[in-house]
């Protein structure tokens, strides 16, 4: 009776065992990159702290070609495709030059706003399924993945 008792302990043990050693893996996994990824912009701002909305109506993404080194985007209407490079904490796009689409209302600068803040981007971070991205002049773009 104790060895059947002592070899389903182990077994238990065993099981717990391999199934937190599963789980960490599988969260290392899931972890989101910054490149392979859709991001669509949720909200923008001058300064962290008092980010608006991106509009439902308006659409403006990116996606980073790990493989190319080539990102691409819409902003607005307007589409653009420009070299990055990247390091743990940082993304540097070379040329931020959208198409030139008229695409109507505009009033608040909201693509002025977005490529200014794609051409002088300080550094990024990553935290869930949120990606924010920090420009040189305090800007703050917060993408979702898609």
């Amino acid at each position: 009776m104790s060895k059947l008792l002592v070899s389903t302990v182990c077994f238990l043990i065993l099981v717990i065992v391999a199934g937190c050693n599963h789980e960490e893996n599988r969260n290392a996994d899931d972890e989101v990159k910054l490149e392979n990824n859709s991001w669509k912009l949720l909200r923008y701002g001058l300064v962290e702290k008092e980010l608006k909305d991106f509009p439902a109506n308006k659409l403006s993404t990116l996606y980073f070609n790990a493989e190319t080194k080539l990102v691409k985007g819409v902003v607005l209407c307007n589409s653009f495709e420009s070299m990055y490079t990247t390091t743990e904490s940082s993304i540097s796009i070379v040329s931020v030059a959208p198409t030139e689409l008229f695409c109507g209302d505009d009033d608040e600068g909201i693509a002025s706003l977005i490529v200014t803040s794609l051409s002088s981007i300080n550094r990024y971070e990553i935290d869930g399924n949120r990606l924010k991205i920090y420009s040189v002049e305090s800007r703050v773009l917060q993408y979702g993945k898609e």
